[in-house]
């Protein structure tokens, strides 16, 4: 078995110390004001708040930097997401109320430990970027030929990923950056 490709060496770090009232005040800031976007990064978060879940306008979400292993079912409730940020945690699944995001256009999920991808991502219809780069997956979902507005696919380190069947001719030639360095069969 090939040794798996290391992430960057300007790779993030996951031991920031938690900072529950900064995540508090972020949050009722965006319940005040109904913000669009909200910025969680580096606040040693391990699970989502749920009131995060009562956000429902918000339409971008960083949650990079964190020690999040899995996200709840209540992300299925930000309808409104186009941007959902997740880079460098310790992410081992993701649940299949992910693919209730309609309007998601950018999932980013790098450096985290996947091994697989649930099936409702094909209900991704107007996903534009999905960078899974650096995580352990085997292999893409079926339900991916749907992606059919997927322009960047970042698989970079992900060894045992052989070249997707999943991407037929169809998407394949929408997509305008693909990024892959997998050995698999």
């Amino acid at each position: 078995m090939p040794a798996r490709n290391s992430p960057p060496s300007s790779s993030c770090r996951r031991d920031y110390p938690p900072r529950p009232d900064e995540v508090r005040r972020r949050i009722q800031y965006s319940l005040d004001h109904n913000t669009r976007s909200l910025d969680l990064r580096c606040m040693g978060l391990t699970s989502l708040p749920k009131e995060i879940f009562d956000l429902v306008e918000l339409e971008q979400i960083f949650l990079r930097e964190n020690s999040l292993s899995t996200i709840s079912a209540e992300i299925g409730r930000l309808r409104n997401l186009k941007c959902l940020h997740l880079h460098s945690n310790v992410l081992t699944h993701l649940p299949d109320e992910l693919g209730d995001l309609h309007a998601l256009e950018v999932l980013n999920l790098p450096e985290n430990r996947l091994n697989q991808l649930p099936e409702s991502m094909g209900n991704l219809r107007q996903l534009q970027h999905l960078d899974l780069s650096f995580n352990n997956i085997g292999c893409l979902p079926v339900t991916f030929r749907e992606l059919d507005c997927l322009q960047t696919l970042v698989l970079e380190g992900n060894d045992e990923l052989g070249l997707p069947p999943e991407l037929s001719s169809r998407n394949a030639k929408q997509i305008l950056a693909f990024y892959f360095s997998g050995e698999g069969s």
